[in-house]
C-alpha cells in the first residue's frame, strides 16, 4: 500500500516534510495551476502568484461536500448564504461547473468558484513543469541536507 499525501503541498520542504512522515509522494493541486502549461487563463494564474493563504474560504460545508477556493465575489456569497443556512437548491446556481469555466477559460476571476488551496500563497512565479520540479526536488535535497546537519551536530 501506498500513501501519497495532498493538501498544502507547494514545495520542496512540503515534499520533504511527507517523505519523513512516510508518505511516498504528494499531490499538488493548486501548484500545478500555476504552471506555464496549465490549460487556465493567465489572469488566474496572475492572482494566484499575488495572492495569499488568506485569500482563500471553505464553502459547501452545509452540502457535505466541502470545498476550498478562491476568495472571490461568488464564494463570498455563497459563504454568506451557507452562513444563513442555505439549501443546495439556493446554492446550485453559485456553485455550478458551468459558472467556473468563466474563470478557467474567460479569465473572469468573479465569473464562479474555482478550486485554489491555502498553498497559494507560496506561490510566487509561473514556471514551466519541468522547471518547477526541478526547483522542488532541489529544494527538497537542501531541505534534507540541512536536517542531516542538525542530526549531526546533535549527535557531537
Amino acid at each position: 500500500m501506498y500513501v501519497i499525501a495532498g493538501g498544502g503541498f507547494s514545495d520542496g520542504r512540503g515534499l520533504i516534510s511527507a517523505l519523513s512522515l512516510g508518505a511516498e509522494g504528494i499531490v499538488m493541486g493548486t501548484r500545478f495551476m500555476a504552471t506555464q502549461e496549465a490549460p487556465i487563463h493567465e489572469n488566474v494564474k496572475q492572482w494566484m502568484v499575488s495572492a495569499n493563504e488568506t485569500d482563500t474560504v471553505v464553502i459547501q460545508r452545509n452540502i457535505g461536500s466541502p470545498s476550498r477556493v478562491a476568495l472571490n465575489a461568488v464564494s463570498k456569497e455563497v459563504d454568506k448564504l451557507e452562513n444563513e443556512g442555505a439549501t443546495i437548491e439556493q446554492l446550485i446556481p453559485l456553485i455550478t461547473g458551468q459558472r467556473s469555466k468563466k474563470v478557467y477559460f474567460e479569465g473572469n476571476l468573479d465569473g464562479g468558484i474555482w478550486s485554489c488551496g491555502q498553498s497559494v500563497g507560496l506561490i510566487k512565479e509561473i514556471l514551466t513543469v519541468n522547471e518547477l520540479i526541478k526547483q522542488i526536488v532541489q529544494e527538497a535535497k537542501n531541505s534534507f541536507e540541512f536536517i542531516q546537519s542538525r542530526i549531526e551536530s546533535i549527535r557531537t
